[in-house]
């Protein structure tokens, strides 16, 4: 059964005998996803507030090229931490979240 290793909530070297312990055959692979709280700064900033131009013509350019998730995710931690995701306003009152039109129209 495929088992994903969070380093951050987990202590790998325990974890990982507990879950061998009896195995006769593993596989691994290993990888960087990214931070997960990094990513959930990410998904409240979005939801709060509005991008940053550049941010829009970042993530434009990579949708229609067809990158996968986890690139795009990684693409807004490193707008979100160069402070080019979102327009961030502390001053102001949190406002509802509104729909604009899709042709552009308020």
């Amino acid at each position: 059964m495929p088992h994903i290793f969070d380093n951050i909530e987990l202590k790998l070297l325990p974890t990982l005998r507990e879950t061998l312990e009896g195995a006769k055959r593993t596989y691994f692979c290993v990888g960087y996803l990214f931070e997960l709280a990094d990513f959930l700064k990410v998904i409240d900033e979005i939801y709060r507030y509005p991008f940053q131009q550049l941010a829009v013509d970042a993530l434009n350019r990579q949708f229609k090229r067809g990158t996968d998730d986890a690139q795009l995710a990684e693409l807004a931690i490193a707008l979100r931490i160069i402070d080019c995701l979102c327009l961030i306003h502390e001053d102001e009152q949190q406002r509802e979240p509104h729909i604009i039109c899709s042709l552009g129209l308020f």
